[in-house]
């Protein structure tokens, strides 16, 4: 991939004011749907810098993200963040070398479990963030997003907004569940294998945009849905992380899996509507999805 023709005076002269000049663009690192990540270099050293997706900033509130990052970075799980641009646009953050990439890595790593039952433990103890959104909050902002949008929608996202809309009468009673037992945390909201690194035998975050203060439940739901571990792995992870019987457990993480792959599906549907590519996203999650509802009507 090559790399863009990246001019920018106002950044620059921000970036000097900050005592970080010249910046230069090495390489491509990450082009994802709501950012996209460059190595660069300045007097001798490697940065990350970011520029965000401004069509993203109502899904992820910048100046939360940017202070979640902030606490993250003071415990020690998060590369340093050097810079912020005024309007959030663009961030610069301390490269990391890894030990190799975690998302080739964690498969066979002998302490993959331990590092990502260490890292949920570290990032639980986190000071709450001001930024709250349960389940029922999130699964509210959706449904109103996409009724909004609705009528303007093409006919494939219009069939796959009805299909989610039509859904509400099986997740009311999935979020009363978790509610009953509801303890919130600071949780980072997705820890997939591209958003962590393997850095002298620990893993560190990156990539804040959605965290917050929720439920943890749903951040293990997701870190397991993106991570190819086996079924003993699994199972040392809910044992250690989801309190309870072993049913209550069970039960738990059936439904924090099923709203964690319907707000993927709600989140790539309006990235699609946005004009960004996230089909196949709203595609693998309405499959899992089906598959739920599928399973509870036998």
């Amino acid at each position: 991939m090559s790399l863009p023709n990246f001019k920018d005076s106002q950044l620059a002269q921000q970036l000097e004011a900050a005592g970080i000049a010249p910046l230069k663009l090495v390489a491509p690192l990450c082009m994802g749907t709501s950012n996209q990540n460059f190595l660069a270099t300045s007097n001798g050293e490697s940065w990350v810098l970011r520029v965000n997706n401004p069509l993203t900033h109502k899904l992820c509130p910048r100046d939360n993200e940017v202070a979640c990052w902030r606490i993250a970075e003071a415990a020690g799980l998060a590369p340093e963040l050097k810079f912020v641009s005024p309007d959030y646009r663009y961030y610069l953050s301390r490269y990391i070398n890894t030990d190799g990439a975690w998302q080739k890595q964690h498969q066979k790593h002998p302490r993959a479990t331990h590092l990502l039952g260490q890292l949920l433990d570290k990032i639980s103890k986190l000071t709450l963030p001001k930024h709250r959104v349960t389940p029922r909050n999130q699964w509210y902002f959706y449904q109103q997003e996409i009724v909004n949008r609705q009528k303007k929608l093409g006919p494939l996202l219009q069939a796959v907004a009805s299909e989610i809309l039509a859904l509400n009468s099986c997740v009311e009673p999935i979020i009363d569940r978790l509610e009953r037992t509801q303890q919130l945390r600071f949780c980072h909201r997705d820890l997939n294998p591209h958003n962590l690194l393997l850095d002298k035998n620990r893993l560190l975050c990156i990539d804040f945009e959605y965290a917050c203060t929720s439920d943890p439940r749903l951040e293990l739901a997701a870190m397991l849905a993106h991570h190819d571990l086996t079924e003993s792995q699994k199972d040392g992870l809910i044992q250690n992380q989801l309190p309870g019987s072993a049913q209550e457990k069970d039960r738990a993480l059936k439904d924090a899996n099923f709203l964690y792959w319907l707000f993927t599906a709600c989140w790539a549907l309006i990235m699609c509507d946005d004009g960004k590519g996230a089909k196949s996203w709203y595609e693998n999650a309405m499959t899992k999805i089906r598959r739920h509802d599928s399973s509870m009507q036998r």
